[in-house]
């Protein structure tokens, strides 16, 4: 179990590193939790799956903070699609970046 960055911006990159949990998730998880990502972090799944929209894999995945950052940043880690090789539309992506 990785523990809870004190960063916002840690916490984000952390969340969408969880399988099951991406761009959408934690923008409903920002809802539900008022803006405070390491509420939803230190939540127990049982919270987490209350909360629309979130599955029990992302609850599962939240709660236990199953991220692997050897995996993740590694040279053969999957990087972030260009917007030329995305299948979402250009307002898909300004939302994505909003999110930031």
């Amino acid at each position: 179990m990785v523990s809870i960055p004190l960063q916002p911006l840690a916490q984000r990159l952390l969340l969408n590193g969880l399988p099951g949990v991406g761009p959408v998730t934690v923008r409903r998880l920002l809802e539900a939790f008022g803006n405070d990502l390491s509420l939803a972090l230190a939540a127990p799944r049982e919270r987490l799956q209350r909360i629309k929209g979130i599955t029990k894999v992302a609850a599962d995945s939240i709660a236990c903070r199953d991220f692997d950052w050897a995996k993740e940043l590694s040279p053969k880690a999957p990087r972030c699609l260009t917007p030329a090789r995305s299948r979402s539309s250009g307002r898909d992506i300004a939302r994505l970046m909003e999110l930031r």
